[in-house]
């Protein structure tokens, strides 16, 4: 028997199939006859690594109705988890038809490491007394008296697993009725569910998107995954190309842990070619780049972000980076590459910067604020050529061009996400660098 339940494939051959063809990319249904509706005795014979051979092996055959495509937005690995974690999440928010998860509704999930015994109540208090809407419970019969107690009239708990084993004591019947909320337990999730789930992925994949850890392994590594599996610990896959060995460096693993997502955002946000497109420091065309004739404005250049830009900016060797921060980061935001600083409590802060840059400034990153308050970023770019402002937050509302300039060659304003999978044109490289940025102290 093979075992294992999910997996991420590459067609090569079809017998007498409809639904694909080779060359596409399928992930498997763990349920295999689980199609849709309801579940019966017949779809839990299904399953694959129990009653029916897994996915450790490099070549399978599976039946077509027990394959899904691949959403176009993610890798092998993070497809990887779908048909497990990705699918049972998906139906335990949407899977009842007249219980479906709408806008503005309360969800809780449980995790580890919490140190507020009484949560249920907690809970219940962030909503305003009125209790959460959906429960997705993990831990089983340890904490199903709180997620009574956090649960509202008419809510929907869903159990999902029990990792916190088994407690003598446990709610009682009449706890239970005058919950007056459905609960209910579920193994995976449908085909129909799996495919309304792909599609949301590849409607917005900067938002829906799996989290893998950082451990992964090679096929011929299965004996020591199983084992670390088996540890129960946190896992998932990662995209070998989206990781780095930094135990070396000397960062403790706080500061490390700042690198995916706060250092990260700041190199795509300068490099990415749907952001500023400057030339990556790696890249052959970054020798014939002008990078000391260059001016970048970084505004939120106190934020932690705001300071990785301006580190990876003096890498690159952009000539001046004009921080705009408060005073009492000018020493440190020197230190990492800034030529130049202005408060931002200042009322002139646009006057200061154009005292600088003249009307010539094309590339500006806004650190920390949304919407219109993005308005200086905007407004210091240039009028007569083209300029770009990145912002990592919301982007939207328009400016009165009394305020802005009038911008007559235009100029855009884009939210950049920074995730690695979402632009590995640039993330490929800075992965592959880091670990000797680090150690160089470029970084």
């Amino acid at each position: 028997m093979t075992v294992q339940l999910v997996g991420a494939w590459l067609i090569v051959a079809l017998g007498h199939v409809e639904r694909f063809k080779p060359g596409d990319k399928v992930v498997t249904l763990f349920n295999q006859r689980h199609l849709g509706g309801s579940i019966d005795p017949l779809i839990m014979q299904s399953g694959l690594g129990a009653a029916v051979d897994g996915t450790f092996r490099s070549v399978g055959a599976f039946d077509e109705n027990g394959l899904v495509k691949m959403p176009k937005s993610l890798s092998y690995l993070e497809a990887g988890t779908l048909p497990c974690a990705g699918v049972t999440a998906w139906n335990a928010l949407y899977g009842l038809a007249d219980k479906k998860l709408i806008a503005g509704q309360w969800v809780l999930t449980q995790g580890i490491g919490g140190d507020t015994p009484e949560w249920g109540a907690k809970a219940k208090e962030l909503t305003g007394g009125l209790g959460v809407d959906h429960i997705l419970e993990v831990v089983g019969p340890t904490s199903m008296a709180q997620s009574l107690a956090s649960i509202k009239l008419d809510g929907v708990i869903t159990i999902i697993g029990s990792v916190g084993g088994i407690a003598s004591d446990q709610p009682s019947f009449i706890e239970c009725v005058i919950r007056c909320c459905t609960t209910r337990g579920i193994v995976v999730g449908s085909r129909v569910e799996f495919e309304e789930m792909c599609a949301a992925i590849d409607a917005i994949p900067e938002k829906l998107r799996p989290v893998v850890d950082s451990k992964f392994f090679k096929f011929e590594q299965l004996k020591e995954a199983v084992q670390r599996s088996d540890k129960n610990s946190l896992r998932a896959l990662a995209d070998a190309r989206f990781v780095a060995y930094v135990a070396d460096t000397g960062l403790a693993d706080d500061e490390a842990s700042t690198i995916p997502v706060i250092v990260l955002a700041g190199f795509i946000a300068l490099f990415s070619s749907s952001a500023l497109g400057l030339p990556p420091p790696f890249s052959p065309e970054a020798g014939c780049f002008n990078f000391a004739a260059t001016t970048l404005l970084v505004v939120g250049g106190g934020s932690n972000t705001g300071r990785a830009t301006i580190e990876l900016a003096r890498l690159a060797g952009i000539g001046r980076v004009i921080a705009v921060a408060g005073l009492h980061n000018e020493a440190e935001l020197k230190a990492r590459g800034a030529s130049h600083m202005i408060d931002r409590h200042t009322a002139d802060a646009l006057e200061q910067v154009r005292a600088i840059t003249g009307d010539d400034l094309i590339y500006a990153v806004d650190t920390v604020n949304t919407g219109q308050e993005q308005e200086l970023g905007v407004a210091a770019l240039s009028n007569p050529k083209r300029g770009t402002l990145i912002t990592l937050r919301r982007a939207d509302g328009k400016f009165d061009p009394d305020r802005i300039g009038t911008k007559t060659a235009g100029y855009e304003r884009r939210l950049v996400m920074g995730i690695s999978p979402v632009h590995p044109e640039v993330t490929v490289g800075f992965w592959r660098e880091v670990p000797a940025w680090l150690k160089d102290g470029k970084i």
